[in-house]
């Protein structure tokens, strides 16, 4: 996922729309990217796929390119928390019924480079259930380490793990095994200079190790940056990763030229503390054609041949060699199709054990390639999926149903492993990149236009809220200090008396709420619309004894008295309820201001509304609307990059805060629209 030249997913995604710790006695949750660290993408658990149907749809900020992480027994025995980060840098802790239970911003990076809309967090998180830790990768080059319950950063964290954001990022899934996390690097559209690493972060000491691939005396590159990023074999104690094109530069260039330079588009076996015991660079990659591997190295016992470690590259050619000797070469290569520069492969294989079977999802097909007992390998069925562009890495259940999501009119299949049948078709709210996670029954999967979606098939058990929590932003609205309504896990509930006294208004929890006055307002709920995979609105003018249900409405919901106001989809614009509470009929709106860039976040200010609008850049403005006057104004530079922004009003005051990041370092920062306006002040903890 780091090109944005050649065979780059950014041109692939303009064309569709612009581990854990060893086990415990009982599973611990999908603690890593592919269920586990060898990245085998298998749940152990069959689903019936025809009982499977759409529970919630979560609007989440920022486009999801990591698999969803589930942690069993958090907050509390019995409950299970789901984890899913974005490229907004928002980090979201959600309940298997879509309550979302904490949310971190961890910040997020502009960059010139438009494989996304801001860069925060890319690559898969990973668990160490033993200590409830969430570790997590940011867009400036540090490694946090969030309770699992709270969101709270632990004592002593983050780490950091680079020193060139600009430059570097992370795509792949961090590991964690032996007491070390394990960082993989690639860049932002494959630009130079940069060099890609393993960097492995000692939990106890925060020591930092680096392994790089391509040293800058060779040009650098070397991308580590597959879906699956490190892979760990348990018994070979051995870390696996597979590297992209090394650059033209230093020594390596003129008719010396070589992309496999250094240990550039190879297979590469590391030591826990980073030494290299094996590589090899397949002879089958010979041209300077940008064809990195793509999905991380998957391990896995084959009855018979030992531990075999298979990588897919970008020219649809997939490698199988002895996990104990990568050096000697491929076992065998197997070409999933015919080579398409403009098509490349970018997904992530997944391994079946019972059936000896690898699976690929391609731009264009599904294949199966067995791998058998004398340890070749060959294809044993291929199937067209009549697309054109990326679809979705693929998960196995237990019962060999292949999950996965396909682009084009975005949907979720599952295809029956003999025949390669597909058994059930279900929508999906937009496109989906990302590898399905399954647990308890569920399966749940993040997608590029900012949504997280949970499936429920017919043998999942009930599902217990959990304990009330502080909240998320959106979760309460206060029209005073006596009246709010507040979202928890058990429905929407409101009080006219300050908290002593809450009466239920909603049985179900509310992404959004926004009391407007003492019996009317608005809720955003996760629940599925009918015939939609969306999520939808619910308004009341009768204090919640009657809702009625619209599409209507986006995010981003704020309002008081007569007047509502929400961000638009996609963010460019600024809309207003023609009449609040509506008299009869359905809700009707009209667009109030539009903006060069995206409005994040809205306040009210007497008289009309503000919205704070970052560019593509990074830059920031204000923009504020009293009835027919649009006044916008541009923030001052900040002292650094402006990582993150929120919006607050005081009266007339429109007040931003921020958090800049400059040589390492964060920063808070403030801008009023009072005052000298002109520059940001330094805000103390």
């Amino acid at each position: 996922m780091q090109r944005g030249g050649r065979l780059g997913l950014a041109g692939l995604i303009a064309v569709v729309l612009v581990s854990g710790s060893a086990g415990a006695a009982s599973p611990p949750g999908w603690t890593t990217y592919g269920g586990d660290p060898a990245r085998k993408g298998f749940a152990a658990e069959a689903l019936s796929p025809r009982s499977v149907k759409t529970a919630f749809v979560l609007p989440i900020r920022g486009r999801v390119i990591s698999q969803v992480l589930a942690a069993r027994d958090v907050p509390g025995p019995g409950l299970t928390t789901l984890y899913v980060a974005t490229s907004a840098g928002h980090v979201y802790a959600v309940s298997e019924t879509g309550y979302v239970r904490w949310r971190v911003d961890l910040g997020q990076l502009a960059n010139e480079c438009a494989q996304l809309d801001g860069y925060g967090v890319g690559g898969t998180p990973v668990i160490d259930p033993a200590i409830r830790t969430l570790y997590v990768a940011d867009a400036l080059g540090r490694l946090h380490a969030l309770d699992l319950a709270t969101g709270a950063e632990r004592q002593g964290w983050p780490v950091t793990v680079f020193s060139d954001p600009a430059r570097e990022y992370v795509w792949g899934a961090l590991a964690f095994a032996h007491g070390r996390v394990y960082v993989p690097t690639g860049s932002y559209c494959d630009a130079g200079p940069f060099v890609g690493k393993v960097i492995a972060v000692d939990t106890s000491t925060r020591g930092v190790s680096t392994w790089t691939a391509v040293p800058p005396e060779l040009g650098g590159g070397g991308a580590v940056w597959g879906w699956g990023g490190v892979a760990f074999d348990q018994k070979l104690d051995r870390l696996f990763v597979v590297t992209g094109n090394a650059f033209e530069g230093g020594s390596n260039k003129g008719d010396d030229f070589s992309e496999a330079a250094g240990l550039g588009e190879s297979i590469v076996a590391l030591t826990p503390d980073l030494s290299v015991v094996g590589a090899n660079h397949p002879e089958s990659i010979d041209q300077p054609l940008d064809l990195d591997f793509v999905g991380s190295p998957v391990i896995f016992e084959r009855p018979g041949c030992g531990a075999l470690v298979v990588g897919v590259d970008k020219n649809a050619q997939v490698f199988g060699w002895r996990a104990d000797d990568v050096g000697k070469g491929p076992l065998w290569t197997i070409d999933l199709e015919k080579f398409d520069p403009k098509n490349p492969v970018l997904g992530q294989l997944a391994y079946d054990p019972q059936r000896s079977a690898l699976y690929a999802v391609t731009g264009a097909r599904i294949v199966r390639v067995d791998v058998r007992a004398d340890c070749s390998a060959a294809v044993r069925w291929s199937r067209a999926l009549g697309t054109e562009s990326l679809n979705g890495s693929p998960t196995i259940a237990g019962d060999g149903t292949i999950w996965f999501a396909l682009s084009g009119t975005p949907r979720l299949v599952a295809v029956e492993p003999e025949s390669a049948r597909t058994l059930v078709t279900l929508p999906l709210p937009g496109l989906t990149v990302t590898a399905p996670t399954i647990l308890d029954g569920r399966i749940f999967v993040g997608t590029f236009t900012g949504q997280l979606l949970g499936l429920v098939s017919s043998g999942a058990r009930p599902v217990a809220p959990g304990p009330p929590a502080a909240g998320a932003p959106g979760h309460s609205s206060w029209l005073d200090a006596r009246r709010g309504w507040v979202s928890r896990e058990t429905g929407v509930w409101s009080t006219d008396d300050g908290g002593r006294h809450w009466r239920r208004i909603f049985a179900q929890p509310a992404a959004e709420v926004v009391r407007t006055s003492a019996r009317a307002g608005a809720i955003r709920v996760a629940t599925v619309a009918r015939g939609c995979a969306c999520a939808y609105d619910l308004w009341t003018r009768d204090g919640g004894r009657h809702w009625t249900p619209t599409r209507a409405i986006a995010g981003g919901l704020t309002g008081r008295g007569a007047s509502l106001y929400w961000i638009a989809s996609g963010g460019t614009s600024i809309q207003a309820v023609s009449q609040w509470p509506p008299a009869g009929g359905p809700i009707r709106s009209r667009t109030v201001a539009t903006v060069e860039g995206t409005v994040v976040s809205l306040a009210l200010v007497p008289g009309g509304v503000a919205g704070l609008v970052r560019a593509v850049s990074g830059a920031a403005s204000v923009v504020v609307v009293r009835g027919a006057d649009k006044q916008s104004v541009d923030l001052p530079a900040p002292p650094g990059s402006l990582v993150t922004a929120s919006l607050s009003a005081s009266g007339d005051q429109v007040i931003v805060d921020g958090t800049v990041f400059s040589e390492g370092r964060t920063a808070r920062v403030r801008w009023t629209s009072t005052g000298d306006s002109r520059a940001w002040q330094a805000v103390s903890d």
